[in-house]
């Protein structure tokens, strides 16, 4: 891999948010975050971070743009502690684990699957762990944090995308059960760590501004299509911090049923095991994802000359179906035609 200055980029911005969250979380409790004021809440990033910058990223020697950029990043984090305390204050769901081990040495053994004459075994670490009790079950979601504003969709997971979180979850689903007991899956959750920019008319009040900011920071991602469940995640119903809100006596947004669930299991086994025989027997073709998530797959490569890029390069198409659409290809056990069928024929 190329080596990279000690900069705040993207990934080191995201490094940064990734720390600071964990710190928060992991040094107060639920009704202290829900306790602690708007100052408290900054003077914690404040020093929390100016500790990491000295320690970590020689601030001493950094200059006077560097440590501004710094400072606005602490505003920004704060910005993004203030949403998730709030949403923690009407969720259920208590986060329990960060940055949890996945593997042979960690706390939660490998995920495996099976291939012709081996096997995958996948580890890494989840963001989040959340835990409910509702109605006397215990349920687990898991939750990553991003400060990309990369979209979330169905289909791209069922064409071999986008499949960590749900890896993860299946994984606490296979092997969790010796540190959370019986659960049932929740979902998975991606949590906007970034504070996004929003048009505004002169004079508007701060509520305004904040109220269309949240608007842009609503989780994406998908949950277990369970009322009691969705409500445990957000108890004003009203799609605030989760994609799902409550239209009448329904559930809307991005939700699916827990054999749904298993079937995109057993669906990314699939995929799993048929990347695994691919490369195992030596077919690694350059042949790029394209589609609405994956517009500019190959132009930050650093490798490119690798695969003799150029422009007009064959593209592996994707299909962009909407979640009806990919949820009924799985219920009949469909591929990627079925789903572009289907898709077809919603529109």
């Amino acid at each position: 891999m190329p080596r990279k200055p000690a900069e705040l980029d993207p990934l080191q911005k995201g490094n940064i948010i990734h720390y600071a969250l964990e710190k928060l979380l992991t040094d107060n409790s639920r009704d202290e975050l829900i306790a602690m004021s708007e100052t408290e809440l900054s003077e914690f990033f404040r020093t929390l971070l100016t500790d990491y910058l000295m320690t970590r990223l020689d601030g001493a020697h950094r200059s006077e743009r560097f440590v501004f950029l710094f400072n606005k990043l602490i505003s920004s984090v704060t910005q993004v502690a203030e949403r998730l305390i709030k949403e923690l204050s009407l969720s259920s769901f208590v986060p329990v684990d960060f940055e949890l081990k996945i593997g042979f040495d960690g706390e939660i053994a490998p995920y495996e699957v099976e291939t012709d004459g081996g096997k995958v075994v996948i580890s890494g670490a989840i963001d989040r762990v959340d835990e409910a009790i509702i109605n006397g079950k215990k349920y687990i979601r898991v939750v990553d944090y991003k400060s990309s504003g990369k979209d979330f969709a169905l289909s791209d997971v069922v064409q071999g995308l986008n499949m960590q979180m749900f890896i993860y979850l299946f994984t606490l689903w296979q092997n969790g059960g010796k540190r959370y007991g019986e659960f049932t899956p929740a979902g998975v959750l991606y949590y906007p760590a970034k504070t996004p920019l929003v048009s505004a008319e002169r004079g508007d009040s701060p509520e305004r501004i904040e109220a269309a900011r949240q608007k842009k920071c609503v989780m994406s991602g998908i949950v277990l299509n369970d009322s009691d469940v969705i409500c445990a995640m957000d108890k004003s119903e009203s799609g605030l911090f989760i994609p799902v809100s409550k239209k009448g006596d329904s559930m809307v947004g991005s939700t699916i049923g827990l054999k749904q669930l298993e079937m995109l299991k057993e669906k990314a086994d699939s995929i799993l095991a048929d990347m695994a025989d691919s490369l195992h027997s030596g077919r690694i073709e350059a042949v790029p994802a394209s589609g609405k998530n994956y517009k500019f797959t190959c132009d930050y490569c650093d490798y490119k000359a690798v695969c003799s890029y150029e422009d007009n390069i064959p593209v592996r198409e994707l299909i962009d179906s909407d979640l009806k659409s990919v949820i009924e290809s799985l219920e009949e056990g469909g591929d990627a035609d079925e789903m572009d069928k289907r898709s077809a024929e919603s529109d």
